[in-house]
């Protein structure tokens, strides 16, 4: 999840626990990529070049020393992976090669990457001032990418339909210190939430949840007032159901009956305004053992996986000898209400020794890296419903389990490139999976604070290389946009509403078009807005004007202009109103518009609360996104 990005280790190292936990369960954040001779093979060779002279009695020749002419340096780069899912990965990249600068870049083959990155905006912190924290996708095609201003606590949030080709800017928050992050996870093309986490701040926590696709958000009350972990990382599987890991304990004994340290799972079925603890049922036979909660992972509204680990079986029985340390794979189809255990693999762990508000910063969960205590827990990474890997490091080695049947057999696999090597501190997390083939795993040594080590495998995990210095394909040639270009189809636009506020008792918003597809198009005219109230009926049409008091063309009585949209390119229309009473008129209070592209037959629901008390007027589109014509 870059200087500006929380790879800023050092002064960050009491949260590396808990953000590789928000990482690789949102698979939305991940590690950043270092070289190391101890991994890789390494070998030296020297080239000498010598001169050879003839002399003569008379004339001394100097003497030549042979020289090593070093090879030029390759690029460095830093490699950090965002979000990993079927059919597509997604890293950002800061390298020598770029400037510094931060690129996104994307796979759908694993192999070839391509350079996908949101255009930036030049300013004080240079050319591409954005550096690039988290990444939710729904489809291969269909996602956001959050980044952060690296010169503030601001963050940016795009929002692609065509895996990356071009983007829309949605809207932005904060990661509330300097210090602080921020990531996303959204479960469809509408419904999602972001979480900041600073760090020594006044706003260490907030939640925020969408249902326009990230046009708008609404702020949740801090999970630490409802009795949990100020930092507890969330999961939605739809707007109302929810989890948040936390390893702060809500009592003094658990289901199991054994004390603190214990991790928990929180659960919320309002959206996130309250939370009770999740119940789930412990496998016959685990008595006094510690469990470790990972978060679930959801493929429908209703549908999901949940990881668990029991460490320490029998050990705190009074006459029962300890069993074997395992991870449980719990599958529901209500959203979480139940959970049936459905798969169980034998591992190893450690219990952390982190009990109140300092287990806040831990994560000791089959998801996650361990405490900052030490141990070594096994990493989990949910690809499908029926695909799960294992990384499990032992004293005999670390072993990758890999299930493609929904847990019913396990394929296990050495990973010697993944072993901890007997640092304290070093733990190995699974960003995530693509399938039963393709995985991403980070290697960090929590002793020293080091960025974490990037690896990937393309074979089901029996062997592993770095994710680094990644070859970029050339950039495909965007189409030329002309007036001759044939007029935007619905299918090819998107469309957003930014309130422009008010002035001298008019109001006004600016509906923004974006070419979103691969192909140049043209807009002309006037789109079609129509004002709704809370109940969704229509109670009023905009008039068509071409200019008036916040926008329109230059000349009140001139006629529109072509609008020529090149991928990726905007086009915007002023639609305003008067918000004081104009004679017996009544006002009314809207609750959106309605909005339909110039010549374009598909319609658009917008939120709006705007406040109308003479009718609605809209001006024609004109180029760029202030909705006056010549800015």
């Amino acid at each position: 999840m870059t200087t500006a990005r929380f790879t800023a280790w050092a002064r960050t190292a009491t949260l590396i626990g808990v953000f590789a936990l928000v990482g690789l369960l949102l698979s939305g954040c991940g590690g950043s990529g270092r070289t190391h001779g101890s991994i890789h093979g390494s070998g030296t060779s020297t080239g000498t070049s010598t001169s050879t002279s003839t002399s003569t009695a008379t004339t001394a020749v100097p003497v030549t020393t042979p020289t090593t002419t070093p090879p030029p340096a390759a690029p460095t780069d830093v490699v950090e992976p965002l979000y990993l899912g079927p059919g597509l990965g997604i890293v950002a990249e800061d390298s020598t090669a770029f400037g510094g600068c931060s690129q996104l870049l994307a796979t759908t083959d694993f192999t070839h990457w391509r350079n996908i990155s949101p255009p930036q905006q030049s300013g004080t912190d240079g050319a591409c001032p954005d550096s690039w924290q988290s990444a939710s996708f729904v489809s291969p095609l269909e996602g956001w990418v959050l980044g952060r201003n690296g010169g503030d606590v601001s963050t940016v949030l795009y929002r692609t339909d065509n895996g990356g080709t071009t983007w829309v800017e949605e809207a932005g928050s904060s990661v509330g210190s300097n210090g602080g992050t921020q990531v996303i996870g959204f479960t469809n093309t509408e419904d999602g939430w972001r979480q900041q986490f600073a760090t020594g701040a006044n706003a260490p926590y907030l939640l925020e949840t969408t249902a326009d696709g990230g046009a708008t958000w609404t702020g949740i009350p801090q999970f630490a007032t409802n009795g949990g972990c100020a930092f507890a990382v969330d999961v939605f599987a739809n707007p109302l159901d929810g989890f948040a890991g936390s390893n702060l304990a809500p009592g003094a004994t658990s289901p199991l009956g054994a004390p603190p340290p214990q991790s928990f799972l929180w659960q919320t079925t309002d959206g996130g305004n309250s939370w009770h603890e999740a119940t789930v049922p412990v496998p016959a036979g685990t008595t006094h053992a510690t469990a470790f909660y990972g978060l679930p992972t959801f493929f429908s509204a209703t549908s999901g996986i949940l990881p668990v680990e029991y460490v320490g079986n029998g050990e705190n029985g009074a006459a029962s000898a300890a069993g074997p340390d395992t991870v449980d794979f719990y599958s529901t189809a209500d959203a979480g209400s139940t959970w049936a255990l459905v798969s169980t693999v034998k591992t190893s762990g450690t219990v952390p020794a982190d009990t109140g508000p300092a287990a806040c910063f831990s994560s000791p969960s089959p998801s996650s890296s361990a405490s900052q205590t030490g141990g070594s827990f096994p990493a989990v990474a949910i690809a499908s419903p029926n695909t799960w890997w294992v990384v499990n490091p032992g004293t005999q080695g670390t072993i990758v389990a890999v299930t493609s049947n929904s847990g019913r057999s396990w394929t296990d696999v050495s990973a010697a490139v993944l072993d901890p090597e007997g640092t304290a501190g070093a733990q190995v997390t699974l960003v995530g999976a693509a399938g039963p083939t393709v995985a991403w795993a980070s290697m960090i040594d929590e002793a020293v604070g080091s960025a974490p080590e990037s690896f990937q495998t393309t074979d089901g995990g029996r062997t592993w290389s770095p994710l680094e210095n990644l070859t970029v394909e050339p950039a495909p040639s965007v189409p030329a946009a002309s007036a001759t270009s044939p007029s935007c189809t619905g299918a090819q636009l998107t469309t957003t509403l930014r309130n422009d506020g008010a002035a001298m008792g008019h109001v006004g918003e600016t509906i923004v078009f974006t070419n979103v597809s691969t192909s140049a198009c043209t807009l002309y005219g006037y789109p079609g807005v129509a004002g709704f109230d809370a109940a969704g009926t229509q109670i009023m049409q905009a008039s068509r004007t071409p200019s008036g008091y916040l926008g329109g063309l230059n000349t009140p009585n001139g006629p529109p202009s072509t609008v020529a949209l090149a991928p990726g390119q905007a086009a915007s229309a002023i639609v305003e109103g008067v918000d004081n009473s104009v004679g017996s008129m009544p006002c009314v209070q809207l609750s959106g518009l309605l909005v339909t592209a110039p010549n374009t037959t598909r319609s658009v629901d917008l939120p709006s609360d705007s406040h109308e008390c003479d009718g609605l007027v809209v001006h024609p589109v004109v180029a760029g996104t202030s909705g006056q014509q010549g800015e």
